[in-house]
């Protein structure tokens, strides 16, 4: 009590140090643990819920304190919703985060993200209407978050699948209708950058239920991102991956090459044909390095990086350091290739 005591007078003198509260609260932890394990070990397991109700209502009473204190500290809402977690008080965790959504919330979406999730996360589908309201209430404040759109699809899949699950498919068609509004007042605040799309594509992938709506983001990508190098980029990538990036499948490989060939047609940067080069050199390097390689196949990529190189290269769109990696006698990639003779005396000129 002594140790307890000299925490408290420490909180008094410096009102301001999260760390100190948090020690007050760890020892706290540890002494109610200490006191289950010793009446348990005399047989007094009685008293055990007259000291957990002791010990919680102190804790609980001193985060409310604190909280007058720390309500605009990042670090003191993750300690106190972490304490909660550690102690299992899920019902008074949810609370916990309906505070931290009226004050540190406004400034930061993190930890109301995470709020939106825990009802659905502790009793599954039934309480998703709960779930929708928090993220209604967080796009009120943070509309242009695309965190919070993410997440929300996200949790929208997860239901469907476990709805799915039970064979009882009908009672998702809300789950897609939801989908639907989110992803369209997605688009409206956040669907003019590719990097939105993709980070949307990885989080619902290994949904079942998702296969459809993935092929629209996509396309939608396209549609609203054509001008960016990225999106063609992402587009190749997530093809290529979809067959676990094989490289001895011909047609994999080409239909990656000709999301690159359309970017560069519609694009005209050097950031895109980097983009291109770069995809081409890793195809080339998998095809020499995996068993069994179709030679045929590799000296077709290797052309087509001859290839962009000299079309970068005309349209002055290759960057210095192309022209060094591309007269670098260890290329052993480019070596072999035929073009690389004709292209040695353009490139020979620029660096004159």
């Amino acid at each position: 009590m002594n140790r307890m005591r000299q925490l408290e007078e420490k909180i008094q003198m410096q009102r301001r140090r999260v760390n100190d509260f948090k020690n007050l609260i760890d020892f706290t932890i540890e002494l109610k643990e200490l006191l289950n394990a010793r009446t348990k070990k005399l047989q007094l397991t009685f008293l055990n819920k007259k000291v957990n109700e002791l010990l919680h209502n102190v804790i609980s009473s001193r985060f409310g304190m604190a909280e007058r204190n720390f309500h605009n500290k990042l670090d003191f809402w993750k300690f106190w919703i972490s304490t909660y977690k550690h102690l299992n008080w899920f019902d008074k965790l949810e609370q916990v985060y309906r505070k931290h959504n009226k004050t540190y919330g406004q400034k930061d979406a993190t930890l109301w993200i995470e709020g939106a999730l825990l009802p659905v996360r502790r009793n599954g589908p039934s309480r998703i209407n709960e779930s929708r309201e928090i993220f209604v209430e967080c796009l009120r404040v943070h509309k242009k978050n695309s965190r919070i759109y993410i997440a929300w699809c996200k949790l929208e899949f997860f239901c469907v699948d476990l709805i799915n699950q039970n064979t009882k498919k009908g009672e998702s068609k809300k789950n897609y209708q939801t989908i639907e509004l989110i992803y369209t007042d997605g688009i409206n605040n956040c669907g003019n950058q590719p990097a939105f799309y993709l980070e949307l594509y990885q989080a619902v992938k290994n949904f079942p239920s998702s296969s459809n709506f993935r092929t629209k983001l996509l396309r939608d990508m396209e549609d609203n991102c054509g001008n960016n190098e990225d999106t063609y980029d992402i587009l190749a990538q997530v093809n290529f991956n979809l067959v676990g990036g094989d490289v001895k499948n011909e047609q994999n490989v080409m239909k990656c090459i000709s999301y690159y060939e359309k970017g560069i047609e519609t694009v005209h940067s050097e950031k895109m044909y980097q983009l291109y080069i770069d995809a081409l050199d890793k195809i080339a390097m998998k095809i020499t390095v995996s068993s069994g390689n179709d030679e045929l196949l590799r000296y077709q990529v290797i052309e087509n990086i001859c290839s962009v190189y000299e079309r970068a290269h005309r349209k002055h769109f290759l960057p210095m350091n192309g022209y060094f990696a591309w007269v670098n006698p260890t290329n052993f990639l480019l070596k072999s290739c035929i073009y690389r003779f004709n292209f040695l005396d353009s490139s020979n000129q620029a660096t004159r």
